[in-house]
């Protein structure tokens, strides 16, 4: 058997912090928005012809931990062609939603939401757009469903994301010993 090195108190403690996971949650493909809205003519310089490029800017993921509430920070950003010109057209919105702890893998129950978790980590991948030009917003069909029409294109936009949350906690874990000198570091 090897000689074991520890003199505590006299030794030294190591406290490592690890992160433990508590439960998760998935959801692939959800629906964060879903809606149609007018480009007017005047911010772009005329109507929009088609749509080149869609790209999302996450601002901020943020949760709170008692009910389980997920808020997704982001910006939409479009490279519309407006004739033989390209404009940059930006949407910001807020996704908010409540998970149950049922919900999760494996279910937890309020309770241990309150005495288990720590923190939530939230993870976005696989984001997926599908857009569509209605025609213009003035016309007498109201692609967009204005109450008063605006000069402008009325564009349909869906957004597509798979959500990962994890609930985890901080675990203390707490080493006794010395480091043994005949031992090059």
């Amino acid at each position: 058997m090897a000689d074991l090195k520890c003199e505590y108190p006299d030794g030294g403690i190591i406290n490592i912090d690890a992160k433990t996971i508590i439960a998760r949650y998935s959801e692939t493909q959800a629906t964060i928005l879903n809606t149609n809205f007018v480009v007017p003519a005047s911010q772009v310089g005329g109507k929009v012809t088609s749509i080149k490029n869609i790209m999302v800017n996450v601002i901020e993921t943020r949760g709170v931990i008692n009910s389980v509430d997920i808020f997704i920070d982001y910006q939409i950003i479009m490279t519309v062609a407006v004739g033989r010109e390209f404009q940059v057209v930006t949407i910001e919105d807020i996704y908010e939603q409540v998970i149950q702890g049922q919900d999760f893998d494996p279910p937890l129950s309020n309770q241990e939401l309150r005495a288990l978790v720590q923190g939530i980590e939230i993870g976005l991948a696989n984001w997926n757009f599908a857009a569509d030009i209605l025609g213009s917003s003035e016309d007498p069909s109201n692609p967009c469903n204005l109450t008063s029409p605006v000069v402008g294109t009325c564009i349909s936009l869906q957004v597509n994301v798979d959500i990962n949350v994890l609930l985890d906690r901080i675990e203390t874990i707490t080493v006794f010993g010395e480091l043994d000198p005949d031992i090059p570091a």
